[in-house]
């Protein structure tokens, strides 16, 4: 495992999530380094997450075409560290 799903699974760890409520961290802004459409800790797009009580937000842009190669995000809740 590398890379994304390491990230994300140390983000829901309880020691990281001690040490972000320690130093007052309320919100996170985490994007892809090689998404060139992305606005780095863009305040409209945080502000709406933050306004509407979002868990997470996703920005996404429509596919130049069929054919284009695209990523994708998924979450599996059944399958998150300490889940009850």
């Amino acid at each position: 495992m590398s890379g994304w799903a390491v990230f994300f699974l140390l983000s829901f760890s309880v020691r990281a999530s001690q040490e972000l409520d320690a130093r007052g961290v309320e919100h996170l802004h985490v994007f892809s380094v090689d998404n060139a459409l992305v606005k780095p800790a863009d305040p409209k797009f945080i502000g709406f997450c933050i306004s509407r009580n979002a868990d997470c937000g996703n920005e996404v842009v429509w596919k130049r075409d069929a054919d284009e190669k695209v990523s994708f995000l998924r979450l599996s809740v059944e399958r998150m560290p300490g889940r009850d």
